[in-house]
């Protein structure tokens, strides 16, 4: 077993939205999942699993510092949202080597404006999406 090996964490990780660095984040969750449907056969005691499509969805929380996001969040309620994409960078920082994933059509579906006395702010902005591309692996 190699000696001091190197976990990546937070710290390695960076999210850009529509190519614009997300300074203030804290947290990021991206979760695609497989839309299944079972399968079963007269003759078999075991059930399979089909593949129907998938959706995407997560949450980004930042670190209240300034009124990011709330215009392209609220005028997408009222009008046709942007197209935004986003992109999640995690690199290793020993060989530079990033996992990328890229995903389309982000819309938000949810904004609110919440503070708490003797607590620093921070806003979650949950999000689904249309498409993925995983850009690039770790080896």
């Amino acid at each position: 077993m190699e000696k001091n090996v190197q976990q990546l964490n937070g710290k390695n990780v960076k999210l850009f939205v529509n190519g614009q660095r997300v300074a203030n984040l804290s947290k990021v969750s991206i979760q695609i999942k497989a839309k299944t449907s079972d399968i079963t056969q007269c003759g078999e005691g075991a059930t399979g699993t089909n593949i129907l499509g998938y959706s995407i969805s997560g949450t980004m929380t930042l670190n209240k510092t300034n009124s990011y996001l709330m215009t392209t969040v609220l005028k997408g309620f009222k009008d046709a949202p942007d197209d935004i994409e986003m992109m999640g960078v995690m690199t290793d920082p020993k060989t530079q080597q990033s996992e990328r994933l890229v995903i389309n059509g982000v819309v938000f579906t949810e904004w609110d404006f919440t503070g708490e006395a003797q607590k620093e702010n921070t806003q979650d902005y949950p999000f689904n999406a249309y498409d993925f591309e995983p850009a690039e692996s770790i080896d």
